[in-house]
């Protein structure tokens, strides 16, 4: 994630190194699913019980969370569900 996101991108700031999420995931052969900015707007949404992606759909945040969810729908789709009658 980076730090802010209103900020020019030069001010930035990459928790793990730039590109480390990416480079992570590479190696463990894992899809990076998205890179989530840390926003003070996401914490103070999740508080109140409104995510982000919920609260500002538009948001470049929001929109980065809804990408990741649906990713993951598509990701789960091919699992069928279990009778456990």
């Amino acid at each position: 994630g980076t730090l802010p996101t209103s900020a020019p991108i030069s001010s930035r700031i990459y928790v793990f190194g730039k590109g480390g999420v990416k480079r992570t995931a590479e190696e463990m052969g894992v899809e990076l699913l998205g890179e989530v900015p840390l926003e003070v707007s996401i914490r103070q949404a999740s508080d109140v019980g409104r995510p982000i992606a919920v609260s500002q759909p538009n948001s470049e945040a929001g929109r980065l969370y809804a990408a990741i969810a649906k990713r993951l729908i598509e990701k789960t789709e091919p699992f069928e569900e279990v009778d456990e009658s």
